[in-house]
């Protein structure tokens, strides 16, 4: 396990974002940044989501805790289980109406598991790109 990077000597690269402005244009919302802190997190939310469906919040949240939904640290609750559904729906993992837009995302991927390379390359889509996520997934899946 590394506990120490040294960055001192490394190249600096920008990465690409939108203004505000820009994003509350393409998506027509107030805000752009989703305040989700853990891959895990956002990976096993989604990974119930294909599995079980979305109902309501309620029972949503009850089926997370049923699973013993792993949390990072804070344990879950309705709200941050709705934060988390709509990270993914700022992603475009997830319609507006809940439902998974790419079932072969996080595939092999089970709750339980940690964070895999297969993993963080559809987070690396979702962060250092500027193009939807539906673009993204299509050349990922190419």
């Amino acid at each position: 396990m590394i506990s120490y990077i040294d960055l001192s000597n490394s190249s600096c690269k920008p990465l690409p974002y939108r203004k505000e402005e820009e994003y509350r244009f393409i998506v027509s919302k107030g805000w752009s940044f989703s305040n989700v802190y853990h891959f895990s997190e956002i990976r096993n939310i989604f990974l119930l989501l294909k599995r079980f469906g979305f109902n309501n919040l309620k029972e949503f949240t009850k089926i997370c805790l049923d699973n013993n939904l792993p949390s990072e640290k804070t344990d879950w609750n309705e709200r941050r289980i709705l934060e988390h559904i709509n990270a993914l729906k700022n992603f475009g993992l997830v319609s507006e109406n809940n439902k998974i837009i790419d079932l072969t995302l996080f595939g092999s991927s089970k709750v339980i598991d940690p964070i895999s390379e297969a993993d963080l390359v559809v987070f690396k889509k979702i962060f250092c790109h500027g193009s939807s996520i539906q673009i993204r997934i299509k050349e990922m899946n190419s």
